[in-house]
């Protein structure tokens, strides 16, 4: 997770992200909404299907470290 004073930049991940939207936060975690790239691919639908295709994921502050609740989508495209 990338903030810059306090402003959610996005997700730190080695796969593209395209975040759709910010679904909300609390004390503890925010939860974000991702493009499900992978999902549209596996479907067969066109592009113009793309917004049926999204994943939800929260990210949790656990202790030291942060935990994501949710299937974190695109892992399996081509970087």
């Amino acid at each position: 997770m990338l903030f810059h004073k306090g402003e959610f930049l996005g997700v730190g991940s080695d796969t593209r992200q395209q975040v759709m939207s910010f679904l909300g936060e609390s004390g503890d975690s925010v939860t974000i909404r991702m493009k499900d790239w992978e999902a549209l691919r596996d479907s067969g639908l066109p592009n113009a299907a793309s917004s049926e295709f999204y994943s939800d994921v929260t990210f949790r502050w656990v202790g030291d470290h942060v935990e994501p609740e949710g299937r974190i989508p695109n892992q399996g495209l081509d970087r």
